[in-house]
């Protein structure tokens, strides 16, 4: 919802609630510290919160509800998901056929929530105070506590005397026979039904220094859903790879699986992906109900700010998404995971294709017939006459060829229509600001392309570490040739900050793997995922050298090509040989 911040700002110096001269002096304060000027407002005391929402009232025409009295009924409170409450204090409280009735602390908060466009519902915002929010959200946890969560927290409370060296001195059958107790299957199926209820697509399970966090993927977005005791994490590792039949005895390495269970008669599949951690193994579980395709961002690689940057521009649905890498990259792949992510009943999405990899209910997929003269190019034009809300191109074609230029330019047409286009490029080009340049800045007297690039996605496909490997650690030479292909500063900023490791440590203490005997003949995606902002788009009109679109990038959180090959090295996804030896 759109507010006229001036008109506030006006409105509060004619009436005379402010100052001009702290006015001033806060407005100074939230340029440097990049945070609202509301925000100023509040943290000195300029304005108190009751003045402050009377002002977006007055304004934006909407008006107050007090949530303290009386209670909101149940169907109605869990309409948005808890995690998402908590995170943006916004509630719903009332609805009818039509519209939703959403109380909320800050208006700004509707443009923030993308899970609300989902509802099918008109969104009929309200301001209430904090004291009113509070009284509603306890009702939303008295509900979800009262029957899920307080549960969950009393069954994993009794298994505070098991340990990992406990488990050592048990037999295999003696491990499978605790994992399949009543008592932790019960635990178990509640923290499922738990996520279900709320339309999770994933969970993050996350062994921390003290206790273990799970997070919640919902729509898009990662939500702290619940904290739990410190050995849960033994219980939940166990229980999920007992039922996907991966080892047991195995802490050190990632591993992937699946299981399926039914809820209230339907049948959910769920995929587990392991991954060893600073305080003990992670659990990533892709929740798919039936008819779901399996695919997931996290299982084909994407992490951190990587993940976050695709899940953001698959959520806006605007502007054009290259998927890039040479023949044998994984871009198909890559590409039925994103049409998974932005498959929905509401929208019309085509595709044009060389070959039909993997067929998908709910997308209208053409197949190109060169011998008939139907190639991409006849396609998208096809497609740019119809009403449809997605088109997504596999594959575009070489980087550096003519046709490929004038396909983006009509895929950039019709994204000036408000439509979404994902495309498939083969190249040679080893960055993604390269391939951002190579496609954007062919024409620089027609700004077409450029302006309507939305996201860059590089790829390649590496060997997997085989399964008998040892521990390995760099002398100082391997150490400086690592650092030729990548920032090692920023790489050991983010294996901390993703908890693959604790504390900084010198490179040469950082234990990395090699394989022995059998290769693997599975593959590893590394990757690099480029998010084109205007600050990036400005760079390359004004012409300059690639190094320092690059330098913007990175600043902007991207991970390299390389960056990533040595964070999955670390991961122990990737023998250190497979860098080295290049």
């Amino acid at each position: 919802m759109y507010i006229d911040k001036n008109k506030i700002k006006d409105l509060i110096l004619e009436l005379g609630l402010v100052s001009q001269e702290d006015f001033d002096l806060a407005q100074q304060e939230a340029k440097e510290k990049g945070i609202s000027l509301f925000q100023i407002f509040l943290r000195k005391g300029l304005l108190n919160e009751q003045e402050l929402q009377h002002l977006y009232m007055k304004v934006a025409n909407v008006a107050f509800v007090d949530l303290s009295k009386g209670k909101i009924k149940p169907d109605v409170l869990t309409i948005i998901p808890e995690p998402i409450v908590r995170q943006y204090n916004v509630i719903a409280f009332g609805r009818n056929d039509k519209e939703l009735k959403v109380a909320m602390l800050d208006l700004d908060s509707l443009d923030k929530i993308s899970f609300l466009k989902k509802i099918g519902l008109r969104i009929k915002p309200y301001l209430t105070d904090r004291t009113s929010l509070n009284k509603a959200i306890l009702q939303y946890q008295d509900l979800l506590k009262n029957e899920y969560g307080s549960r969950i927290q009393k069954g994993f409370l009794s298994y505070q005397t098991i340990s990992e060296d406990i488990l050592k001195d048990l037999t295999r059958e003696q491990i499978l026979e605790l994992s399949r107790s009543k008592q932790i299957s019960n635990i178990f199926e509640l923290l499922l039904r738990h996520a279900l209820i709320q339309n999770v697509s994933n969970i993050h399970i996350e062994p921390q220094e003290d206790n273990v966090l799970v997070r919640y993927r919902i729509d898009g977005d990662l939500y702290p859903a619940m904290v739990l005791p410190k050995k849960s994490a033994i219980i939940l590792v166990l229980k999920f790879k007992t039922l996907a039949s991966l080892k047991l005895n195995d802490n050190k390495s990632p591993q992937n699986g699946r299981f399926q269970m039914g809820f209230d008669g339907k049948d959910v599949d769920f995929r587990v992906h392991t991954m060893p951690s600073v305080w003990g193994e992670k659990i990533v579980l892709n929740i798919l109900q039936s008819g779901d395709s399996g695919f997931s961002l996290e299982s084909i690689g994407f992490h951190g700010k990587a993940l976050d940057d695709v899940y953001s521009v698959l959520n806006k649905k605007d502007k054009i998404v290259l998927i890039a890498g040479d023949r044998r990259s994984g871009r198909t792949t890559t590409f039925y995971t994103f049409l998974d992510l932005l498959k929905n009943p509401s929208l019309d999405i085509s595709t044009i294709e060389e070959s039909i990899g993997f067929q998908m209910n709910g997308i209208n997929q053409t197949v190109t017939v060169p011998d008939m003269s139907f190639e991409v190019l006849d396609g998208i034009r096809q497609l740019s006459k119809r009403d449809c809300d997605i088109v997504a191109v596999d594959e575009l074609g070489f980087l550096k060829s003519t046709n490929l230029e004038t396909s983006l330019d009509e895929l950039s047409k019709m994204t000036n229509e408000d439509r979404f286009a994902l495309a498939v490029v083969e190249t040679d080009l080893l960055t993604a600001v390269g391939i951002f340049m190579r496609s954007a800045g062919s024409n620089k007297s027609n700004y077409s392309v450029l302006d309507n690039l939305g996201a860059v996605v590089l790829q390649k496909l590496v060997p997997e570490i085989s399964v008998d490997r040892e521990e390995y650690y760099l002398s100082v030479t391997e150490i400086k040739k690592l650092s030729k292909i990548a920032d090692l500063d920023r790489v050991m900023d983010v294996l901390c900050k993703e908890r693959i490791m604790q504390d900084k440590k010198p490179w040469s203490e950082v234990k990395f793997f090699k394989s022995v005997g059998e290769e693997s003949e599975g593959k590893i995606m590394v990757g690099e995922v480029l998010n084109i902002n205007d600050t990036i788009r400005e760079l390359l009109k004004k012409g300059v050298p690639i190094e320092k679109i690059e330098k913007a990038a990175k600043e902007g959180g991207m991970l390299t090509l390389g960056e990533d090959l040595i964070f999955k090295a670390v991961q122990g996804l990737i023998s250190i040989e497979e860098i080295l030896s290049k």
